[in-house]
């Protein structure tokens, strides 16, 4: 099976936490897309939070240090993975809260 990888995007916005990739089986269901709010959750079965924030909504939230241009690339990732079933790893750097926040992903094609 070929596998494509589509950009992948990686900013160390904070050197205090470890940054780490999910497992790589999320599925996006649902796109959160506001001016200061920006995620996407997947299916309980599918959450993985590396990071051990505690959550438990299937949420992850772009980290809100990233600039614009960035936070547009990803939303675009984000509408091509969720049209198309296709699972992401989320790179997960720190917390907001109990919601694992994210600068970076890969999409598999």
């Amino acid at each position: 099976m070929k596998r494509i990888f589509c950009l992948i995007i990686l900013i160390f916005a904070n050197p205090t936490f470890a940054a780490i990739w999910t497992n790589g089986h999320q599925i996006v269901q649902n796109l959160m897309w506001k001016p200061d709010l920006r995620g996407f959750y997947v299916s309980p079965a599918t959450y993985d939070d590396p990071q051990s924030c505690g959550g438990t909504s299937g949420l992850y939230l772009v980290d809100p240090a990233l600039d614009d241009q960035i936070t547009n690339q990803l939303y675009a990732m984000l509408l091509e993975a969720g049209t198309k079933g296709k699972t992401v790893y989320v790179w997960v750097d720190g917390c907001i809260g109990a919601i694992p926040k994210f600068s970076g992903l890969q999409v598999n094609f």
